[in-house]
């Protein structure tokens, strides 16, 4: 769990301000108890919510916080398509050698670009060694939404580590299905058994390139 005792660069009260509870809640969630955005359990509404100035005023917030490398303000600068930051973050990616950073600033990138490069990421997040890496980054396999996402996800089926193929196996039912279980309807093989049936993968890339 990331440290919630980081001193953010603010120049705003937020009590006395006459601020939208969408800014609000934008606010809390990322310089006050940012704890349910690193569990992804957020409600992230509030950024198309907030008004025109208010966005503005957001992406100021956080591009005066990137520097304090915190997953979920490197984050927002994505969801706050804030071009502006690219600089500030292309300076935190080549400033750090680590596969998780790259993984999280590089994603941050290429929304607000389209880098090409953010493949290249995801492949080496598929063959890293660490378990935890890849249970940590997991939720950003299938950010590119092409036929490698559904190829990369049945890799996962054969995982070494178990709760990767629980992932795995879990989002692949979820593609199919068109919703989220925690009661899987299809085991492992059912998609094992299918993994060279193009007609069946391309159903799945049709199904996942339609979420939302």
């Amino acid at each position: 769990m990331q440290n919630e005792t980081t001193e953010y660069h603010l120049h705003i009260d937020i009590v006395k301000g006459d601020y939208s509870s969408a800014f609000k809640e934008f606010y809390h969630n990322h310089f006050v108890q940012s704890l349910g955005l690193s569990r992804r359990e957020v409600d992230l509404s509030f950024f198309n919510a907030m008004s025109f100035d208010e966005k503005e005023l957001a992406k100021r917030l956080i591009r005066m916080n990137l520097k304090e490398r915190r997953t979920h303000i490197i984050e927002a600068a994505g969801f706050l398509n804030d071009e502006e930051a690219l600089p500030l973050l292309y300076d935190l990616y080549y400033t750090t050698e680590d596969l998780s950073w790259h993984l999280t600033i590089g994603r941050t990138i290429w929304k607000l670009k389209g880098e090409i490069h953010y493949a290249e990421l995801l492949r080496k997040l598929k063959s890293h060694p660490g378990d935890s890496m890849r249970r940590a980054h997991f939720h950003q396999v299938t950010d590119l939404k092409n036929m490698e996402s559904i190829e990369i996800l049945f890799d996962y089926l054969n995982d070494k580590d178990s709760f990767v193929r629980h992932l795995a196996l879990s989002r692949l039912n979820q593609i199919e299905s068109g919703k989220f279980s925690f009661d899987l309807q299809n085991e492992s093989n059912h998609f094992l058994d299918k993994r060279t049936d193009d007609e069946f993968k391309h159903g799945l890339l049709r199904k996942l390139q339609d979420e939302t």
